[in-house]
């Protein structure tokens, strides 16, 4: 066999590679190598009379004609990166084969920040068997006949160390490392904005991200029961739930994706007993709309419908915020629809000699903005004079 391998980038990874990417594509993850040599291997090892394999190669290196993975110029199939500073999975794999001296590697130390909850964690290792620990606690004591050790393992928000310990004989080996499993929107992707978003899709992570609640329960018992926002069965007209009890300094988190930048309307679907309850929406951070008050509707299952306008939105992906200032009230939905841009507006300017008295409705400018325009000033409008048409000019 002249040469077998594939490409693979230290910082391109996958949760599930269950399909070979494109050789020639952009994304060449370390786990479908890992994967690729796996197989290869096992099949040459069970095939002894073939008298000569080659990998192809040990260490990535360049070509002129390549346009692919991560860095243009190079073949990527290397067990060890470009510049021979760090080896990947598949070498571990190799080394837990083809060498005798102990030795345990846990596959995904780049892969270090995390989507998925449930994962499998490999080992590779030549041990008689491996523990592995999770944030400390044991998940158990692992044998393998292929050098490969698996474990189901649930992560937490936040930080997770995963470490293992390898025997062989009366010799150990260790190896750690840290994952990070990171927050994100409840459904997998981003909220579409213009459309409605429930208020119980707040992001999935940890309370100081996701959200903010002040006391240790969900208090509705419904829904998302594992987590401290209260939420609870709604009766309003379509049913499903609402976040109940959303209290001063409490407040949710929505990644969304905006789909064009322009002015938006926002409705906020809310109940309330409280007269003094007031809203904000912050978008990355930022006051969209100042106080948001809520009606006192009479009951906490008595529903309106509260409508902002002028939200002034960038396109692409942000994170939005509505928290509670004041007061106590619930939140079923929101939503968000384009909102045409206000038509243009033109004036006609009036001149007037300068010892010329102001006319009924305007305003004087004595140079403070204008000028002096030499042949008299400029005037304007002190307030809303529609009705006097003599020198307005406008098309909205």
């Amino acid at each position: 066999m002249s040469e077998y391998g594939a490409g693979a980038s230290i910082w391109h990874h996958s949760e599930d590679p269950v399909a070979q990417p494109a050789p020639a594509g952009p994304f060449h993850p370390e786990e479908w190598q890992n994967l690729f040599h796996e197989s290869h291997w096992q099949q040459i090892k069970a095939r002894p009379w073939l008298w000569a394999t080659h990998i192809w190669n040990l260490f990535d290196f360049g070509v002129d004609s390549r346009n692919e993975g991560d860095t243009p110029g190079r073949n990527d199939k290397g067990l060890v990166t470009y510049d021979r500073q760090r080896r990947k999975d598949a070498f571990y794999w190799y080394q837990a084969n083809w060498t005798t001296n102990p030795m345990v590697h846990i596959t995904g130390h780049t892969f270090t920040n995390r989507l998925a909850f449930n994962l499998t964690a490999k080992v590779y290792a030549n041990c008689d068997s491996v523990e592995l620990f999770h944030n400390g606690v044991s998940q158990g004591v692992a044998t393998s006949t292929n050098c490969i050790f698996t474990w189901p393992l649930t992560l937490v928000f936040g930080s997770n160390t995963v470490s293992v310990i390898g025997t062989k004989g009366t010799r150990t080996v260790t190896d750690a490392l840290v994952w990070t499993l990171l927050p994100q929107p409840f459904r997998g992707q981003p909220l579409a904005i213009p459309g409605r978003i429930q208020a119980e899709e707040f992001n999935l992570g940890p309370e100081g991200v996701a959200y903010q609640d002040s006391d240790p329960a969900n208090t509705g018992g419904a829904y998302r029961t594992n987590e401290p926002v209260d939420i609870e069965v709604c009766r309003d007209t379509g049913g499903g739930f609402d976040v109940t009890a959303l209290a001063a300094g409490e407040w949710l988190a929505y990644d969304v994706r905006v789909a064009s930048a322009g002015y938006y309307t926002a409705q906020l679907r809310l109940a309330a007993t409280n007269p003094s309850s007031v809203l904000r929406l912050r978008l990355d951070g930022q006051d969209l709309a100042g106080p948001i008050p809520v009606p006192n509707t009479g009951g906490t299952q008595t529903w309106q419908t509260v409508t902002v306008t002028n939200l002034q939105l960038p396109a692409g992906a942000h994170e939005l915020r509505v928290a509670a200032d004041t007061g106590v009230c619930n939140l079923n939905w929101l939503s968000f629809a384009f909102q045409p841009a206000p038509g243009a507006f033109t004036l006609k300017i009036n001149y007037q000699t300068t010892n010329a008295a102001t006319p009924a409705g305007y305003l004087k400018d004595t140079g403070l903005i204008f000028g002096d325009r030499g042949n008299g000033h400029a005037y304007g409008w002190d307030g809303d004079n529609t009705a006097n048409t003599r020198e307005r000019n406008s098309t909205n």
